[in-house]
This record gives C-alpha cells, sequence and structure tokens, in this order.
C-alpha cells in the first residue's frame, strides 16, 4: 500500500477532488466520519482520531465546510 498523500473528498462549493475508492480503509474511514458529522460530533480533532484508527494522518488544514 503507497503511503502518498491522496486528494480529499469535498462537497460543497469550491473545488473538489476524487478519492481512490478501491481502498477498503478509506470506505470505512469515510462510514464513520459521515457517522461522525450525522450526529455533530465532527471537529478537526475527531476527523484526526477516525483518520488514524483507519492508518491514515490528516496533512494541511481541513478544508472549509468538510466537517
Amino acid at each position: 500500500m503507497s503511503h502518498a498523500p491522496r486528494p480529499a473528498l469535498v462537497l460543497g462549493p469550491g473545488e473538489g477532488r476524487s478519492i481512490d475508492l478501491g481502498n477498503f480503509a478509506m470506505v470505512a474511514y469515510l462510514d464513520e466520519l459521515s457517522a461522525s458529522i450525522a450526529t455533530g460530533g465532527a471537529d478537526p480533532a475527531r476527523l484526526d482520531e477516525i483518520a488514524l484508527r483507519h492508518g491514515m494522518e490528516v496533512v494541511g488544514p481541513v478544508p472549509q465546510g468538510y466537517l
């Protein structure tokens, strides 16, 4: 598995990038992130926790509107 940074999925106004959903860790990450956003519990610290649990690292600032 590559450890190269991958683009983030950005929903909402502005630029968007696609993600590689062939990586099943990414699907689990998005499921958990979606659940956190739906319950109002998403913030940058929570995003870091979720990412680390799925073998990812958030680099750079979290885009406005991502959470």
